[in-house]
Protein backbone atom coordinates (compact mmCIF):
# COMPACT_ATOMS: atom_id res chain seq x y z
CA UNK A 1 0.00 0.00 0.00
CA UNK A 2 1.24 3.73 -1.18
CA UNK A 3 1.45 5.94 1.66
CA UNK A 4 1.89 9.30 2.20
CA UNK A 5 5.15 10.79 4.32
CA UNK A 6 5.80 14.36 4.31
CA UNK A 7 8.27 15.50 6.58
CA UNK A 8 6.37 18.89 7.84
CA UNK A 9 8.86 19.10 10.77
CA UNK A 10 7.57 21.55 13.29
CA UNK A 11 6.89 21.77 16.57
CA UNK A 12 4.08 18.64 15.30
CA UNK A 13 2.20 18.52 12.54
CA UNK A 14 0.00 16.00 11.12
CA UNK A 15 -0.34 15.59 7.59
CA UNK A 16 -2.66 13.44 6.33
CA UNK A 17 -3.72 10.96 3.54
CA UNK A 18 -6.85 9.02 3.20
CA UNK A 19 -6.90 5.23 4.01
CA UNK A 20 -9.58 2.79 3.95
CA UNK A 21 -10.31 1.24 7.50
CA UNK A 22 -12.28 -1.89 7.77
CA UNK A 23 -16.01 -1.48 9.86
CA UNK A 24 -15.39 2.09 10.45
CA UNK A 25 -18.84 3.04 12.13
CA UNK A 26 -20.48 6.90 11.86
CA UNK A 27 -19.80 6.86 15.19
CA UNK A 28 -16.49 8.51 15.53
CA UNK A 29 -15.96 11.98 16.77
CA UNK A 30 -16.44 15.02 13.92
CA UNK A 31 -13.36 15.83 12.07
CA UNK A 32 -14.44 19.16 12.19
CA UNK A 33 -14.90 19.53 15.88
CA UNK A 34 -11.55 17.64 16.82
CA UNK A 35 -9.62 19.94 14.14
CA UNK A 36 -11.04 23.44 15.72
CA UNK A 37 -10.39 21.80 19.49
CA UNK A 38 -7.10 21.44 18.10
CA UNK A 39 -6.57 25.23 16.36
CA UNK A 40 -7.98 26.19 19.50
CA UNK A 41 -4.96 24.84 21.86
CA UNK A 42 -2.71 25.76 19.07
CA UNK A 43 -3.75 29.64 19.13
CA UNK A 44 -3.97 29.06 22.82
CA UNK A 45 0.10 27.82 22.83
CA UNK A 46 1.07 30.68 20.74
CA UNK A 47 -0.42 33.72 23.00
CA UNK A 48 1.60 31.70 25.79
CA UNK A 49 4.59 31.89 23.84
CA UNK A 50 4.08 35.35 22.15
CA UNK A 51 3.18 36.63 25.92
CA UNK A 52 6.72 35.06 26.84
CA UNK A 53 8.59 36.40 24.52
CA UNK A 54 7.36 40.19 25.10
CA UNK A 55 8.05 39.76 28.77
CA UNK A 56 11.36 38.35 27.81
CA UNK A 57 11.56 41.53 25.27
CA UNK A 58 10.73 44.05 28.09
CA UNK A 59 13.33 42.73 30.39
CA UNK A 60 16.15 42.72 27.93
CA UNK A 61 15.39 46.89 27.88
CA UNK A 62 15.93 46.76 31.22
CA UNK A 63 18.87 44.87 30.28
CA UNK A 64 18.46 41.78 33.24
CA UNK A 65 17.67 39.49 29.95
CA UNK A 66 19.92 38.30 27.50
CA UNK A 67 20.00 37.97 23.37
CA UNK A 68 19.73 34.68 23.97
CA UNK A 69 16.61 34.15 26.14
CA UNK A 70 14.45 36.44 23.87
CA UNK A 71 15.44 34.03 20.64
CA UNK A 72 14.57 30.76 22.65
CA UNK A 73 11.25 32.10 22.90
CA UNK A 74 11.24 33.87 19.40
CA UNK A 75 12.30 30.76 18.02
CA UNK A 76 9.60 28.37 19.63
CA UNK A 77 6.91 31.66 18.30
CA UNK A 78 8.10 31.11 14.80
CA UNK A 79 7.46 27.30 14.88
CA UNK A 80 4.12 27.80 16.81
CA UNK A 81 2.98 29.92 13.55
CA UNK A 82 4.36 27.77 11.20
CA UNK A 83 1.96 25.27 12.32
CA UNK A 84 -1.19 27.26 12.11
CA UNK A 85 0.35 28.10 8.37
CA UNK A 86 -0.27 24.42 7.69
CA UNK A 87 -3.31 23.76 9.71
CA UNK A 88 -4.67 27.08 7.25
CA UNK A 89 -3.01 25.42 4.19
CA UNK A 90 -1.25 28.60 3.43
CA UNK A 91 2.05 27.36 2.63
CA UNK A 92 3.66 30.67 2.13
CA UNK A 93 2.91 31.63 5.40
CA UNK A 94 4.75 28.69 6.40
CA UNK A 95 7.82 29.43 4.17
CA UNK A 96 7.67 32.73 6.01
CA UNK A 97 7.98 31.61 9.26
CA UNK A 98 10.73 29.45 8.62
CA UNK A 99 12.89 31.38 7.06
CA UNK A 100 12.08 33.37 10.89
CA UNK A 101 13.01 30.21 12.38
CA UNK A 102 16.47 29.71 10.35
CA UNK A 103 17.79 33.31 10.58
CA UNK A 104 16.82 33.01 14.31
CA UNK A 105 18.91 29.76 14.41
CA UNK A 106 21.64 31.55 12.36
CA UNK A 107 21.30 34.60 15.03
CA UNK A 108 22.19 32.09 17.91
CA UNK A 109 25.06 30.38 16.01
CA UNK A 110 27.10 33.66 14.86
CA UNK A 111 26.46 34.69 18.89
CA UNK A 112 28.15 31.52 19.91
CA UNK A 113 30.78 31.97 17.35
CA UNK A 114 32.07 35.19 18.61
CA UNK A 115 32.01 33.80 21.79
CA UNK A 116 34.11 31.15 21.12
CA UNK A 117 37.08 33.43 19.03
CA UNK A 118 36.62 36.03 22.16
CA UNK A 119 37.65 32.00 24.09
CA UNK A 120 34.18 31.63 26.10
CA UNK A 121 31.98 28.91 25.19
CA UNK A 122 32.43 25.22 24.38
CA UNK A 123 32.87 22.91 21.71
CA UNK A 124 30.04 21.16 22.77
CA UNK A 125 27.55 24.36 22.53
CA UNK A 126 28.94 25.21 18.78
CA UNK A 127 28.26 21.56 17.74
CA UNK A 128 24.41 21.91 19.57
CA UNK A 129 23.82 25.82 17.34
CA UNK A 130 25.72 24.17 14.35
CA UNK A 131 22.93 21.18 14.67
CA UNK A 132 20.04 23.48 15.38
CA UNK A 133 20.58 25.64 12.64
CA UNK A 134 20.96 22.80 9.31
CA UNK A 135 17.67 22.03 11.18
CA UNK A 136 16.00 25.05 10.51
CA UNK A 137 17.65 24.85 7.07
CA UNK A 138 16.69 21.07 6.51
CA UNK A 139 12.83 22.43 7.20
CA UNK A 140 13.06 25.46 5.05
CA UNK A 141 14.74 23.68 2.12
CA UNK A 142 12.16 21.05 2.31
CA UNK A 143 9.20 23.41 2.69
CA UNK A 144 10.39 25.18 -0.36
CA UNK A 145 11.03 21.85 -2.71
CA UNK A 146 14.55 21.42 -2.57
CA UNK A 147 15.77 17.90 -2.23
CA UNK A 148 19.33 18.82 -2.76
CA UNK A 149 19.10 21.14 0.15
CA UNK A 150 18.20 19.25 2.48
CA UNK A 151 20.14 16.68 1.99
CA UNK A 152 23.06 18.70 2.44
CA UNK A 153 21.14 20.13 5.13
CA UNK A 154 20.80 16.12 6.87
CA UNK A 155 24.14 15.55 5.84
CA UNK A 156 25.45 18.61 8.12
CA UNK A 157 23.78 17.23 10.87
CA UNK A 158 24.82 13.75 10.25
CA UNK A 159 28.21 15.05 11.05
CA UNK A 160 27.40 16.71 13.88
CA UNK A 161 25.83 14.22 15.78
CA UNK A 162 28.69 11.82 14.46
CA UNK A 163 31.06 14.24 16.52
CA UNK A 164 28.61 14.64 19.33
CA UNK A 165 27.80 10.64 20.29
CA UNK A 166 31.14 9.85 19.61
CA UNK A 167 32.07 12.76 22.58
CA UNK A 168 29.46 11.78 24.87
CA UNK A 169 30.63 8.23 24.64
CA UNK A 170 34.19 9.24 26.31
CA UNK A 171 32.38 11.25 28.90
CA UNK A 172 30.13 8.44 29.30
CA UNK A 173 33.29 5.95 30.09
CA UNK A 174 34.63 9.14 32.29
CA UNK A 175 31.31 8.75 34.18
CA UNK A 176 30.93 12.54 33.21
CA UNK A 177 27.98 12.19 31.17
CA UNK A 178 24.77 9.67 31.39
CA UNK A 179 23.25 6.66 29.47
CA UNK A 180 20.47 9.03 28.66
CA UNK A 181 22.34 11.57 26.68
CA UNK A 182 24.08 9.10 24.70
CA UNK A 183 20.70 7.49 23.85
CA UNK A 184 19.49 10.45 23.36
CA UNK A 185 22.28 12.00 20.93
CA UNK A 186 22.01 8.43 19.06
CA UNK A 187 18.52 8.86 17.87
CA UNK A 188 19.21 12.32 16.79
CA UNK A 189 22.10 10.26 14.83
CA UNK A 190 19.78 7.78 13.16
CA UNK A 191 17.04 9.81 12.71
CA UNK A 192 18.86 12.50 10.66
CA UNK A 193 20.08 9.42 8.29
CA UNK A 194 16.33 8.26 8.14
CA UNK A 195 15.58 11.38 6.79
CA UNK A 196 18.03 11.51 4.55
CA UNK A 197 17.46 7.69 3.63
CA UNK A 198 13.86 8.92 3.03
CA UNK A 199 14.20 11.86 0.86
CA UNK A 200 17.47 10.44 -1.63
CA UNK A 201 14.60 7.75 -2.45
CA UNK A 202 16.32 4.17 -0.53
CA UNK A 203 13.19 2.55 1.03
CA UNK A 204 14.98 -0.29 2.21
CA UNK A 205 17.67 2.22 4.32
CA UNK A 206 14.82 4.26 5.22
CA UNK A 207 12.64 1.77 6.81
CA UNK A 208 15.85 -0.15 8.51
CA UNK A 209 16.33 3.22 10.27
CA UNK A 210 12.82 3.41 11.58
CA UNK A 211 13.51 0.22 13.07
CA UNK A 212 16.63 1.10 14.79
CA UNK A 213 14.83 4.39 16.13
CA UNK A 214 12.30 2.19 17.69
CA UNK A 215 14.64 -0.59 18.82
CA UNK A 216 16.68 2.25 20.53
CA UNK A 217 13.52 3.92 22.42
CA UNK A 218 12.44 0.35 23.60
CA UNK A 219 15.63 -0.22 25.13
CA UNK A 220 15.44 3.27 26.57
CA UNK A 221 12.26 3.09 27.87
CA UNK A 222 12.71 -0.46 29.33
CA UNK A 223 16.14 0.63 31.36
CA UNK A 224 14.15 3.81 32.74
CA UNK A 225 11.39 1.53 34.16
CA UNK A 226 14.18 -0.55 36.07
CA UNK A 227 15.33 2.37 37.45
CA UNK A 228 12.03 4.01 38.44
CA UNK A 229 11.43 0.58 40.10
CA UNK A 230 14.61 1.41 42.06
CA UNK A 231 13.64 5.30 42.76
CA UNK A 232 16.49 6.20 40.50
CA UNK A 233 14.15 7.94 37.75
CA UNK A 234 11.09 10.27 37.83
CA UNK A 235 7.45 9.38 36.59
CA UNK A 236 7.43 11.72 34.50
CA UNK A 237 10.95 10.80 32.85
CA UNK A 238 9.39 7.45 32.10
CA UNK A 239 6.26 8.94 29.88
CA UNK A 240 8.56 10.91 28.03
CA UNK A 241 10.37 7.97 27.07
CA UNK A 242 7.22 5.95 26.47
CA UNK A 243 5.92 8.99 24.50
CA UNK A 244 8.82 9.06 22.05
CA UNK A 245 8.96 5.08 22.03
CA UNK A 246 4.80 5.18 21.27
CA UNK A 247 5.74 7.68 18.05
CA UNK A 248 8.75 5.20 17.15
CA UNK A 249 6.77 2.20 17.04
CA UNK A 250 4.03 4.26 15.02
CA UNK A 251 6.45 5.00 12.55
CA UNK A 252 7.68 1.83 11.94
CA UNK A 253 3.59 0.33 12.02
CA UNK A 254 3.08 2.92 9.08
CA UNK A 255 6.16 1.95 7.09
CA UNK A 256 5.49 -1.90 7.26
CA UNK A 257 1.95 -0.74 5.92
CA UNK A 258 0.73 -2.27 9.56
CA UNK A 259 -2.46 -0.31 9.58
CA UNK A 260 -3.90 -1.40 13.11
CA UNK A 261 -0.78 -1.21 14.62
CA UNK A 262 -0.59 2.49 13.65
CA UNK A 263 -4.34 3.21 15.18
CA UNK A 264 -3.41 1.01 18.42
CA UNK A 265 -0.28 3.55 18.86
CA UNK A 266 -2.70 6.61 18.28
CA UNK A 267 -5.21 5.36 20.57
CA UNK A 268 -2.11 5.01 23.19
CA UNK A 269 -0.30 7.98 22.35
CA UNK A 270 -3.84 9.96 23.52
CA UNK A 271 -4.42 8.16 26.65
CA UNK A 272 -0.64 8.87 27.26
CA UNK A 273 -0.68 12.42 26.85
CA UNK A 274 -3.38 13.11 28.90
CA UNK A 275 -2.18 11.25 31.43
CA UNK A 276 1.36 13.40 31.34
CA UNK A 277 -0.73 16.66 31.72
CA UNK A 278 -2.89 15.31 34.53
CA UNK A 279 0.50 14.50 36.37
CA UNK A 280 1.86 17.88 35.38
CA UNK A 281 -1.01 19.77 36.43
CA UNK A 282 -0.64 17.80 40.15
CA UNK A 283 3.13 17.77 40.15
CA UNK A 284 4.79 19.99 42.60
CA UNK A 285 7.84 20.10 39.88
CA UNK A 286 5.71 21.04 36.49
CA UNK A 287 7.10 24.04 34.82
CA UNK A 288 3.97 26.31 33.15
CA UNK A 289 6.08 25.74 30.50
CA UNK A 290 5.62 22.57 30.45
CA UNK A 291 1.68 22.22 31.16
CA UNK A 292 1.02 24.71 28.32
CA UNK A 293 2.89 22.51 25.70
CA UNK A 294 1.33 19.22 27.29
CA UNK A 295 -1.99 21.23 26.53
CA UNK A 296 -1.05 21.58 23.39
CA UNK A 297 0.39 17.70 22.82
CA UNK A 298 -3.14 16.51 24.10
CA UNK A 299 -5.34 18.29 21.26
CA UNK A 300 -2.71 17.32 18.65
CA UNK A 301 -3.28 13.33 19.63
CA UNK A 302 -6.99 13.71 20.26
CA UNK A 303 -7.59 15.10 16.88
CA UNK A 304 -4.66 12.52 15.28
CA UNK A 305 -7.08 9.45 16.60
CA UNK A 306 -10.04 10.96 15.36
CA UNK A 307 -8.35 11.35 12.11
CA UNK A 308 -7.25 7.63 12.33
CA UNK A 309 -11.16 6.70 12.96
CA UNK A 310 -11.76 8.64 10.29
CA UNK A 311 -9.69 6.50 7.78
CA UNK A 312 -7.19 9.13 7.70
CA UNK A 313 -3.77 7.62 8.48
CA UNK A 314 -1.24 10.68 9.67
CA UNK A 315 2.88 11.04 9.60
CA UNK A 316 3.89 12.93 12.76
CA UNK A 317 7.45 14.72 12.37
CA UNK A 318 8.56 16.51 15.66
CA UNK A 319 10.76 19.60 15.27
CA UNK A 320 12.26 18.41 18.63
CA UNK A 321 13.78 15.34 17.14
CA UNK A 322 16.40 17.13 15.88
CA UNK A 323 16.76 19.97 17.49
CA UNK A 324 17.12 18.45 21.42
CA UNK A 325 14.27 19.19 23.94
CA UNK A 326 15.98 22.30 25.29
CA UNK A 327 12.33 23.92 26.34
CA UNK A 328 10.87 21.07 28.74
CA UNK A 329 11.64 19.53 31.82
CA UNK A 330 12.34 15.79 31.61
CA UNK A 331 13.15 15.34 27.84
CA UNK A 332 16.47 15.10 26.27
CA UNK A 333 18.70 18.21 26.19
CA UNK A 334 20.09 20.10 23.29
Amino acid sequence: MRRLLSQACMVGIAVSCPLSVPGQTASAPSLQDARAEYLKATNAYLRFLEEREAMRSKLRAKRVASDEEIDFWRFQVAVCRTNLAHLSQDPAEARKQYRVAVAIRQSQHDRLTRLRERGGGYDAEMDVAGRQLASAGYRLAHQEGNTEEAVRQLKRIQEIAEKELQRERGLLGRTAATQTEVEDTTYRLIKARYLRAHLEGQKDESVQRIRDMAALTESALARLRKLEMRGASSVEEVEWAELRDLCARQRLANAEGESRRVREAQDQLSSLTAQMLRHALRSSHGTEEEIEYLKWEVALQRYRLVQAEHGIESEYENIWELDGWTHLAHQPRG
